[in-house]
This record gives structure tokens, sequence and C-alpha cells, in this order.
């Protein structure tokens, strides 16, 4: 199918290991990002004193949708300054930033016209913090993958990307089975056997897009 054929070219690419990949498509980049984040908050529960707002953060350069999915969820969206010649995201401002932070529930990096962001160090930040790094890599479709830094990548098929869906498309990665399994139902309004179990959304990707 689709997702499988997906994952077996990518990896073959990048020589990694297919078998313990999970990928669920979508249909756009934005859904892609959306169902990643709510996965994450639901299997990191964390809570803050009423009345504040659960964070997430943000490189300064990046296409709204990033931000947008976070102010979708009822969260605060926090700015981390970029390195000026690359325009991702800054280890050292991602540093500062969190010393003013609380109540963050994860950090969204971004990669940028190819160029992937270094996810290794900013990962041994989150670490220090115990927040997950996810990785917004609608710009690296097939260089970016999910490792032991960063649980979940989304991907965006649209038009522009260099693999497309028919016009809009999108994925989720990531080597977490039991991530996948409710990323599947989040996309699916909550269906899981012949149950409705959760909150979700139609976010499928149609069997048209997948041929192209």
């Amino acid at each position: 199918d689709f997702e499988r054929s997906l994952v077996e070219v990518i990896c073959e690419h990048q020589h990694r290991e297919v078998n313990e990949m999970q990928c669920v498509a979508v249909n756009s980049g934005t859904s892609a990002l959306d169902v990643m984040l709510r996965a994450c908050a639901e299997s990191t529960p964390k809570t803050c004193p009423a009345g504040y707002c659960m964070q997430v953060l943000v490189p300064r350069v990046t296409f709204v949708a990033t931000s947008h999915v976070v102010m979708a969820q009822g969260m605060d969206v926090v700015v981390v300054d970029v390195d000026e010649d690359t325009g991702l995201m800054d280890v050292d401002a991602l540093s500062s930033t969190l010393q003013y932070c609380s109540d963050v529930l994860a950090v969204i990096a971004v990669d940028l016209g190819g160029r992937l962001v270094d996810s290794s160090a900013l990962a041994r930040v989150c670490r220090k913090h115990r927040i997950p790094l996810l990785i917004d890599a609608a710009h690296s479709v097939g260089a970016r993958l999910p490792d032991e830094d960063v649980p979940m990548v989304a991907y965006s098929f649209h038009a522009l990307k260099n693999i497309t869906t028919c016009g809009e498309g999108g994925a989720v990665l990531t080597y977490e089975k039991s991530q996948a399994e409710r990323v599947r139902e989040l996309i699916s309004h909550g269906h899981r056997g012949n149950d409705y179990v959760r909150f979700g959304f139609n976010y499928r990707l149609t069997a048209v897009q997948a041929v192209f």
C-alpha cells in the first residue's frame, strides 16, 4: 500500500531498517502536524495551573501551519530565534528561551528548504527539560526520519514538495507503534475495530491521492 511503499523507498535511500518504521498517511501536511501534536499531548500527560495554557516552542521562521496547529489545540505558541545564516532553530536560543518557560508540552523544530535542523543538539536541550522534540519535515521529505532523538516527524506532500499526492497530502512517521495507532485513530474519527473510542477527525488520505 501507499504507506508501506513510501517507507520502503525512504528507508532504502537512507540505509535504514524498514521493519519497525510506522507511517500514517493523512490528507495534508497541516493534518500531519495537528495529529502529531495531539498524539504527543495524549502520551505526555501534563497539567498547568488554572488560567494558564500549555506551551509549544516553534522557530521564528516557518510556515504559519506550525503555529496554527498549536493555537487550534488551545496552547500557547512560544517563538524561538533562528540562526541568521540558516534560518533554522538556534540551539542556544532554545536553551535560553526554555529558562523562561513553564508548562512546556513540546518543541517543534522545522527543516527549511531541504536544510535539516541539528536534531541531536536540540534533543540534548529538550532532554534536560524532559520535553519531546518533534520535527516539521514538510521541507525534507525523505531526508528526515524519526530516531532516538525525534520520536515523530510530519511530512507534507503538497504540490510544491519533492513528493506529491495529487496536490495535497502528508504523513506522520514514527518508530513507536503505540503512537502510530493513536494517530490512526485520530485521523479516522477515533475509530478502532468496531467502535469509536476517542475524539478524532477525517484526516485520511484518499485513494486517488495515494495513486499519485
